[in-house]
């Protein structure tokens, strides 16, 4: 049977088939036929034999494996195929998995098209996900912000819009940037939204309107955490001026956080930030008031990588050194190592 369909007819093959006793044997042939066929660019003789299937799971199956078949073969459009799985759940995943394939190719009409066939809400607002990115990386922000503010499933529509803001810090500015945050409803997504804003306005050198995005948190921790980061993206650029003076405001929201656990995150990014900007004896002593010893272990090995890459072996050692898990503390010797093999004598790196 499986020959007839390659290579022959569909009678033919259908002939074989028929000659097979019901049952199991029998609905694998009619699978195996219709994917020989469907490979062949027998799109209506492949469907034929599909609807012949009487177990469902493997009619579904055939019908997946149909569909990853490229259309100039199978002479069929993935997303009919998979909008005819039975399996509700099975077909949405599915659907959702072809929008994502699409979206990555930039093929913007056909994951439209595919996302269009999706029923369940939650794939669904994924899926939208995945087209507000794909609409900001063409360079559409205009119609990014309107399927991001149009997504009816909070978490992900909280995800899009802070997409779509902080693509708009570098193409239509800070100020609209904030504007899209705004539309976020729940608080955590519009804080992290805006701390992503400022950390995007000072990558950019728009240090006049970093603050703007900063104040507008109001969250502590997250504030915190955002001058923090903002003080290290600007000591990085050289400017280490302005990054001293976020220094000193990220060590402010710091000081007025009760609990200690809550505040490790930004201290880590602090630690880091002075380190970029020379202050070496700050940075280490931050990083030993992290209380989390898993962060401060990473914050030790930050310090440590930083250091080798800056050929200043005494501290990038010392921070190694400090790492209290001996795994992190190795694996931060070895980079150590790698990064001195390749620029120094061989003696220093063993």
């Amino acid at each position: 049977a499986e020959a007839e369909a390659r290579y022959g007819t569909l009678a033919d093959a259908l002939h074989y088939v028929r000659a097979i006793p019901a049952g199991g044997a029998r609905e694998q042939a009619l699978s195996k036929v219709a994917l020989a066929r469907g490979k062949s660019g027998d799109a209506s003789g492949a469907m034929r034999l599909v609807e012949d299937i009487g177990n469902d799971r493997l009619r579904d199956l055939t019908l997946m494996q149909l569909a990853a078949i490229p259309p100039s073969r199978s002479r069929v459009s993935p997303e009919i195929l998979l909008g005819l799985l039975r399996d509700p759940q099975l077909r949405d995943e599915s659907l959702l998995r072809l929008v994502e394939e699409r979206a990555a190719s930039a093929r913007l009409a056909g994951a439209t098209q595919a996302a269009a066939r999706i029923e369940n809400p939650l794939d669904y607002a994924a899926a939208m996900e995945f087209l507000t990115s794909l609409e900001l990386q063409l360079g559409d922000i205009r119609s990014a912000l309107k399927r991001a503010q149009a997504i009816t499933v909070a978490s992900s529509q909280t995800r899009a819009l802070e997409m779509v803001a902080v693509e708009q810090v570098g193409k239509q500015g800070p100020r609209s940037a904030r504007l899209t945050a705004e539309l976020i409803l729940e608080a955590q997504g519009r804080n992290r939204a805006l701390r992503r804003i400022a950390e995007r306005t000072a990558a950019l050198g728009i240090d006049h309107e970093v603050g703007y995005a900063i104040a507008s948190i109001d969250d502590p921790v997250e504030r915190a955490v955002a001058y923090a980061s903002v003080a290290k993206t600007t000591a990085r650029r050289g400017q280490h001026a302005p990054a001293r003076l976020f220094l000193q405001d990220a060590t402010r929201e710091i000081a007025d956080l009760s609990d200690p656990r809550k505040s490790a995150r930004a201290l880590s990014l602090l630690a880091t930030a002075h380190a970029e900007t020379g202050d070496d004896g700050t940075a280490l002593q931050v990083a030993a008031g992290i209380t989390n010893v898993g962060l401060r272990d990473r914050t030790y090995q930050q310090l440590a990588r930083h250091y080798a890459n800056d050929y200043d072996l005494a501290l990038a050692e010392e921070s190694a050194l400090a790492i209290e898990k001996a795994t992190t503390r190795e694996k931060a010797l070895d980079d150590l190592a790698r990064v001195l093999a390749g620029r120094t004598r061989a003696t220093e790196a063993l």
